[in-house]
Parts: structure tokens; sequence; C-alpha cells
């Protein structure tokens, strides 16, 4: 599980990211990443139009938040990272989702 250091909550730090980051896009998410001063955070969002049931949502953010954790040692520094989980993801295996995670990561 992620620390609350490590996790991005204010609605102000989601907006900067969204208007001033860079996008990279993946079949089962898109990844907006922005510099910062401090330490890598993360933020995760699943919107109702692409999961529409709660449970999938949970399990997608379930899924994403362990392979983030998994991946410690990849984390670019001082970046804030938002993750846009697409309906993609309930519809394939946990390994695909790892290595897509881990090329994106590489690209920023």
């Amino acid at each position: 599980m992620l620390s609350r250091n490590f996790r991005l909550k204010k609605e102000t730090d989601f907006r900067r990211i969204y208007q001033k980051g860079k996008r990279i896009r993946g079949f089962f998410f898109d990844i907006t990443y922005l510099e910062n001063q401090n330490n890598t955070r993360f933020g995760i969002v699943v919107t109702t139009r692409s999961i529409n049931k709660a449970t999938k949502r949970n399990f997608a953010k379930r899924i994403l938040r362990d392979i983030i954790y998994k991946n410690k040692n990849l984390w670019p520094e001082k970046k804030d990272l938002i993750i846009k989980i697409k309906k993609e993801i309930n519809q394939d295996r946990t390994k695909k989702i790892e290595e897509e995670f881990i090329t994106l990561l590489k690209k920023i």
C-alpha cells in the first residue's frame, strides 16, 4: 500500500498536473506527469464512463496500486503522476498491465 507521502490527494494538485503536465498514452491507461519539488506521488483516476460498476473500478485501482508498489525501484524521481485507467484494464491479466506500466515509466 502506498503511504500518504506517495499519494496525490488535493484537487488543486490534480488540476495543476492536468493543465501543465505531459501525457503518455497506453492501451490500459494514460499517464500525465509533471515535475515537483518533493518525492514522487501518484494519483489514480477511474471514471464512471470507462468502468461503470464500482466493484470493477475498485478492483482496477487495487491491481494498479499493487503494480505501483511492486515496481517502486522504477519510479521516476520528483514527479507527480496521474494514472487514468481505461476500460480495457478489466479485460486482461495483471502481467500485461504490469509490462505496460513498466514501459510507460521508462518513457518518463
